[in-house]
């Protein structure tokens, strides 16, 4: 609250602007910083296609987060450009995208970067797909949170639920577990679960948050991403809500809903708080 307090009067694309800055040189000097063997390049082993695969996080704390953080560069970069880019960056991006996958070996990561690139083509190119996402965009994260219900209280033992689990590394699971046990309204601490079974809950933002801030925090949230997905349709503002459709695809794999830096949503909500949407740009 106090960072979003901070960013009134400030336009949104130098918040942005700032936010890829720094990210681009974070990343670059972690990976520098693990090249002259400064940061260690933590190994994590995997049981994945019936063999044990060696994943690498280079300097971040797990190869999940090298993934997803190289994600949020790419989702920033393509929003600040998104008039301006050629397929030449795309391309670029892509082969950049192999490199990373081949140490981080994180498929939701891997994954999200090729929707990125595709989604945003598909976007520039396309009137009906832009009409459709005027029209799904305010609905992305409802969508996406009671999908992550009915998948995992209802019917998590469904052949296409089991595959798309395992595609996810265990997230349904976990949420399963969370949801089953921990839903209230006003949430648990952290040491809940952390004392009890759960290790890896903050892989998806959507139980997570439903499990530490509880059912009125999230839901409330969630309708002022609603409301504001809903000014920049009529705004016509098609690059911030690829940058929402995107961002919430990310929060399914990893904990960064209530992160402001990355969640990046969360600074056009607080322009919709103080009325100063209307000055956003595409």
């Amino acid at each position: 609250m106090i960072i979003l307090l901070g960013s009134r009067k400030i336009a949104i694309d130098r918040i942005i602007d700032s936010l890829l800055i720094c990210k681009i040189i974070s990343f670059i000097g972690v990976l520098t910083f693990v090249n002259l063997h400064i940061l260690e390049n933590k190994q994590v082993l995997t049981y994945r296609y019936g063999e044990v695969v060696a994943r690498y996080a280079y300097g971040f704390n797990h190869p999940n987060t090298l993934h997803a953080f190289f994600f949020i560069i790419i989702m920033l970069f393509i929003y600040r450009f998104f008039t301006k880019l050629k397929y030449l960056h795309l391309v670029i991006i892509l082969i950049i995208n192999q490199y990373i996958y081949s140490i981080s070996v994180a498929r939701t990561g891997y994954f999200l970067v090729i929707f990125a690139v595709v989604f945003y083509i598909i976007l520039r190119n396309n009137f009906l797909i832009q009409q459709i996402t005027f029209k799904i965009a305010p609905y992305v994260q409802f969508i996406a949170m009671f999908s992550l219900l009915l998948f995992s209280l209802f019917f998590f033992n469904t052949p296409i639920v089991s595959k798309l689990d395992n595609l996810l590394s265990g997230r349904i699971y976990y949420a399963k577990l969370i949801l089953t046990d921990s839903l209230n309204l006003f949430g648990n601490e952290i040491n809940y679960f952390i004392d009890r079974y759960i290790l890896f809950f903050h892989d998806n933002s959507y139980s997570s948050t439903l499990a530490l801030s509880g059912i009125i925090i999230t839901f409330g949230y969630m309708y002022l991403y609603f409301k504001t997905s809903r000014k920049l349709v009529q705004d016509h503002n098609i690059a911030a809500l690829y940058l929402f459709v995107s961002n919430s695809l990310l929060f399914y794999s990893e904990d960064y809903i209530r992160e402001p830096f990355l969640n990046i949503t969360l600074f056009f909500i607080g322009k919709y708080i103080f009325n100063e949407l209307g000055e956003i740009n595409e």
